[in-house]
């Protein structure tokens, strides 16, 4: 693959993902293939997705506000609940008997 001439959205999403190492064996060797051709393009975006990486990797985790754990753990027990509910089994009433039988 010749060099390219300028920065592309497919470029910088590969370059992204070679640089987190979320590409396969053989995805990761083309690039470094085509890197090895003298890419300058790529070798930059690569640069800056690693630059990037790094910074992020060298900030503290922030704890969040309380007000937003709050309503974090609030929609977690909601959904929950829906997701119970959702599947339980229903209780019909038996033809034969009268009585509540579990339905499909």
């Amino acid at each position: 693959m010749p060099p390219h001439l300028r920065l592309t959205d497919e470029i910088a999403e590969s370059a992204a993902l070679y640089a987190l190492g979320l590409l396969s064996k053989s995805e990761r060797s083309s690039i470094e293939r085509h890197l090895a051709e003298g890419c300058s393009v790529c070798q930059t975006e690569i640069s800056r997705c690693g630059d990037s990486l790094a910074l992020w990797s060298q900030q503290g985790a922030v704890a969040p506000r309380a007000s937003l754990r709050q309503k974090l753990l609030q929609s977690i027990r909601e959904r929950q609940v829906t997701s119970a509910k959702a599947n339980s089994p229903i209780l019909l009433p038996s033809a034969h008997s009268g009585r509540l039988k579990r339905g499909q």
